[in-house]
């Protein structure tokens, strides 16, 4: 294994390492929380960030971009291609601390490249990043996607992701296209538009400001599931 990426976890933490996972809710419990504000049809969002955000962060605060974010390939994958990353930095600091929570993998304890919180406003507590897999293996968004107050996806190739979890659950949900950061201002203003209740973000790092502004604007419980929509639910 690349040493880069070793996961050495039988280690001495640092105290404060050791108060931060002690703030860090389970999948489950943030679950319930989603729930709760479901079932009261009270606005909620979070975002989820690590390594590729934290790239684009730090360029937002003076450092020279890594590699990948100078490979016009690694920034058409990811939705960046001639983005403003000063920008799309500037929106991340924005989401991660306006949002009602922040998910980070628990990988950041032990990978500094992986570690947003360092960068963010402190918090009374976190959220597991893994929680759209873990829910996955627990078959929690088998419920989530039968939620019946209208469901969004706002994805790369939505029409055919909402069909295909649409087919898989019985879901009623509507598309809403996100190619790359140029799809912000017409993705906010068609969740707007749309009576969805739940809106599951894939966004990528240019729109994780999105699940904010949808939430504080239209009221609305948005969620930033990342890939694992595509690829487990």
């Amino acid at each position: 294994m690349n040493k880069k990426f070793e996961q050495t976890m039988i280690q001495e933490y640092s105290s404060e390492k050791i108060a931060l996972a002690k703030k860090m809710i389970s999948s489950d419990a943030f679950y319930i929380i989603v729930c709760d504000a479901l079932a009261r049809k009270q606005p909620l969002s979070v975002v989820r960030m690590n390594d590729g955000e934290r790239m684009i962060m730090e360029v937002s605060k003076g450092k020279v971009p890594s590699h990948f974010l100078t490979d016009d390939n690694w920034l058409k994958e990811y939705g960046l291609f001639r983005a403003d990353l000063v920008k799309v930095g500037e929106d991340l600091f924005t989401a991660a601390n306006t949002a009602d929570y922040f998910a980070q993998f628990i990988s950041g304890f032990f990978l500094p490249n992986f570690d947003v919180i360092s960068l963010i406003n402190p918090r009374e507590i976190y959220v597991d990043g893994f929680y759209p897999y873990l829910w996955k293996n627990m078959n929690r968004q088998k419920e989530l996607l039968k939620y019946n107050e209208g469901i969004a996806v706002v994805c790369r190739n939505s029409k055919k992701v909402a069909e295909n979890l649409s087919a898989k659950y019985g879901a009623n949900i509507i598309s809403i296209e996100y190619d790359s950061w140029k799809d912000y201002p017409n993705a906010l203003e068609q969740i707007g538009k749309s009576n969805a209740g739940l809106v599951l973000c894939s966004t990528g790092a240019s729109g994780k400001n999105l699940n904010v502004e949808v939430s504080k604007k239209y009221g609305k419980v948005s969620l930033d599931v990342g890939s694992g929509m595509m690829a487990i639910w």
